[in-house]
């Protein structure tokens, strides 16, 4: 039973791992090895792997070779199963006519199995029909058999295409989603053979309905695989879904489609961490005590630990021990997370991941007058930019695929120091090109802060360095920067940013943690500016050289209001696995998934934290989503490698904005800046390199609350003050005499050794 469901919801490691230890189990019936060398066979087809030729044969006959006596519905339906799998080998290879006669096998075998056509099982051979006639471009046969599949889940009217099943009809049955999805594949086709647009919007009708069923289909999932493969069909159904809106805008001016289109862009983007964010500041606020939540993040912490173990593992016998350790766990969790939903009525008040009303949230609560909200929304060659405003209509854009050549120029002049200065000219060009390639130029006048939600590879683009509008002039301090009309800052999605807005975040104390490496431990290169850095913005604790260890910042990390952390950053090759490094340990990405922390700011002033691999739908896997997926509220983090004594300037500029602006984390790091471009004694350093690196991720805070580091009296105010002024020149004296001095970034090696 578990092998048939990881197999249908895409888990297919699991399916193999499984297949592999019961074939090696004694005294097991002859239905059951075959059941279970199908199951094993269609798993290694949809991993690629072509040992799946054989198994596939030995599966059927064995499958053939049960006396019809043992033949019961469970053999049945794995004959279906492997049917259908020929039937797709068929026609991946063009041979239709053998694919049609496999699918109508399968048919008739599932008719025997279920005793009805109105059954699932019935309506995914229908399916499969159907995709043998899409082939051949027979499109309405191909839409006949999807509405037949509909009509074997749901009560969709089998004759009349047009007819899509009522909202209310639907329930968690990935049938349903699938018919959907392919019978808006076909209309759109259809449309482009006969230019009507009720096809269309039949087809947004559809793909409505499918995000609805997916939705269901997510809420009971266990398993964060199933989640992952659900996403990456979610991304491919948002992309469909928004191409047809873009036609429909086009040809009819009205904003619902572009409306519609936003929240099919919402409904792919970065569910796995805005689910995280939601879990979080639910439990935070209503199961903070609960028993069953306690063991479930103690099962978590265990899980953490193996996974570091098995990447520093000697030895493959190691590796196996904790592998099967890691195995029971993982399920002791799936365990722990049902045994916590169902314990707890106060579970079903949480929120769909994507609420019907999101839009005018999003203009209530993170807009205003002078903001607004650019989203982007890219998969391969389709990109979009939605411009939302709090009173008019939205911008809808289609961004030209010309786009990816001033992208990749734009972020390899971000790869060195020099590149930028090196060909000043062809920057400036490419950061204008960009600027108005992706429609920023449309912001209306009078907007002055950006809320981004980047998507792909827009994620890695530092927008406060493009430029808005064109510069012939030799230096690099005055350009029109995009910093100088907007202060930005970025989100994942616009949804988390409104669950991050209405939480409230900790009022602990600030904690500062500042490894040096002084004298070369752990083979990592000095860093000689950090103490100066955490000294400097008046952090409650400060951690440096050996004290700054990992047992400490594990001790303050749950309860901390502020972490501020001046270290080496890592990232592997393939940029899965980024890490930080604490005097005594590496702290991997995958540890704070197991930590649940209601951290107002946490401030990682370190290389590439905010870089990792790019997922379709979650977008960069990086130490800043970490933080911000386990429940910290803002994070300012870096897109590349940050300079020792630029990233200390900044750093302790930002803090001084931020005791000025009280949380308003985003406007502070934009002052710092700005400042540092102004006020930079060497004149060598004003290329963005220097100072576009650190991003700003949370929404806006509200104007009335203030920091919690921020509540000094009047005297101590005043009495700092003249106090500044009497360092001031003395400082942009030194200052002076080290900016151009060679300074250590803080990049550490590019794939972790085994210690």
């Amino acid at each position: 039973l578990s092998i048939n469901f990881f197999n249908e919801y895409g888990l297919y490691d699991s399916v193999i791992s499984n297949a592999k230890q019961i074939l090696l189990l004694e005294n097991i019936k002859p239905q059951k090895v075959a059941q279970v060398r199908a199951a094993y066979a269609e798993a290694l087809y949809a991993k690629g792997n072509p040992a799946y030729k054989d198994e596939l044969a030995i599966a059927w006959k064995l499958l053939e070779k049960i006396p019809q006596a043992a033949v019961d519905g469970d053999i049945l339906e794995k004959r279906s199963d492997v049917l259908k799998l020929k039937g797709e080998i068929a026609l991946k290879g063009r041979k239709y006519d053998a694919a049609h006669q496999f699918f109508n096998q399968a048919l008739d075998t599932t008719l025997k199995k279920t005793g009805t056509k109105r059954h699932r099982d019935y309506g995914k051979v229908l399916l499969s029909l159907s995709a043998v006639f899409d082939s051949t471009r027979q499109y309405d046969t191909a839409l006949y058999y999807c509405q037949f599949a509909l009509s074997c889940v749901t009560k969709a009217d089998s004759a009349n295409v047009f007819i899509n099943p009522r909202p209310e009809e639907l329930y968690t049955e990935n049938t349903i989603m699938e018919a959907l999805d392919a019978k808006a594949r076909l209309l759109y086709k259809k449309y482009e053979q006969q230019r009507d647009i009720r096809l269309l919007e039949n087809a947004v009708d559809c793909f409505d309905l499918a995000f609805s069923v997916e939705r269901k289909l997510t809420d009971n999932f266990t398993y964060d695989e199933s989640r992952a493969v659900m996403q990456q069909q979610s991304k491919i159904r948002s992309s469909a879904a928004i191409k047809n809106c873009y036609i429909l805008y086009g040809i009819t001016k009205d904003k619902k489609w572009a409306e519609k289109a936003f929240r099919f862009s919402e409904n792919s983007k970065a569910l796995l961490l805005l689910e995280g964010v939601k879990k979080n500041i639910f439990y935070n606020k209503y199961l903070k005590d609960d028993a069953g939540l306690k063991t479930l993040d103690s099962l978590k912490l265990q899980y953490a630990y193996l996974e570091k173990q098995l990447l520093t593992a000697k030895n493959n016998s190691d590796s196996a021990a904790l592998a099967a350790k890691k195995e029971i766990i993982e399920k002791n969790i799936g365990d722990a997370k049902t045994a916590l939903a169902e314990s707890n009525s106060l579970n079903k008040k949480l929120e769909q991941a994507v609420q019907e009303d999101l839009l005018p949230a999003v203009k209530k609560n993170l807009l205003g007058n002078n903001r607004s909200l650019v989203e982007f929304f890219s998969n391969d060659a389709d990109n979009y930019v939605f411009l939302v405003n709090s009173t008019a209509d939205m911008g809808f854009y289609r961004i030209d695929s010309s786009v990816r050549s001033d992208l990749d120029s734009m972020l390899h002049f971000f790869d060195a120091p020099g590149n930028i200065e090196n060909d000043k000219a062809g920057y400036k060009q490419t950061a204008y090109n960009l600027y108005r390639s992706v429609f920023l130029q449309q912001v209306p006048a009078g907007i002055t802060d950006l809320l981004v939600i980047p998507d792909g590879d827009f994620t890695r683009l530092p927008f406060d360095a493009l430029l808005t509008e064109p510069d012939k002039s030799e230096g690099l301090k005055k350009c029109p920067y995009l910093l100088n009309r907007f202060t930005t800052s970025y989100g994942y999605s616009a949804a988390s940013l409104l669950q991050q807005e209405g939480s409230e975040g900790s009022s602990g104390k600030t904690f500062a943690f500042a490894p040096g490496f002084l004298h070369g431990e752990r083979n990592l290169t000095p860093l000689r500016q950090t103490a100066k850095e955490v000294e400097s913005i008046g952090a409650d604790n400060v951690y440096k050289d050996s004290s700054a260890d990992i047992a400490a910042f594990k001790r303050v990390l749950g309860t901390a209001g502020i972490i501020h952390l001046a270290t080496h950053a890592g990232l592997d090759s393939l940029g899965t696995t980024p890490w930080l490094e604490f005097a005594d340990s590496s702290f991997f990405i995958y540890e704070l998934y197991a930590w649940r922390i209601n951290t107002n700011l946490v401030m990682l002033n370190a290389c590439q934290t905010n870089k990792g691999k790019i997922d379709k739908s979650e977008g960069a896997l990086s130490l800043a989503r970490g933080f911000y997926y386990a429940g910290a509220k803002n994070v300012v983090a870096s897109l590349w490698n940050v300079d020792d004594l630029s990233g200390a300037k900044i750093a302790e500029e930002f803090y001084r904005q931020a005791k000025k602006n009280g949380r308003n984390f985003g406007a502070a790091l934009h002052q710092a800046k700005k400042d540092f471009l102004a006020d930079n004694p060497g004149g060598t350093k004003y290329s963005p390199y220097y100072w576009a690196a650190l991003m700003h991720i949370g929404g806006p805070e509200k104007t009335n609350t203030a920091a919690p580091f921020i509540l000094y009296g009047a005297v101590i105010g005043v009495a700092l003050f003249i106090l500044m002024l009497i360092i001031a020149r003395k400082r942009k004296k030194d200052y002076a005499a080290k900016i151009n001095q060679p300074a250590v970034s803080r990049l550490i090696r590019t794939e972790k050794k085994a210690e």
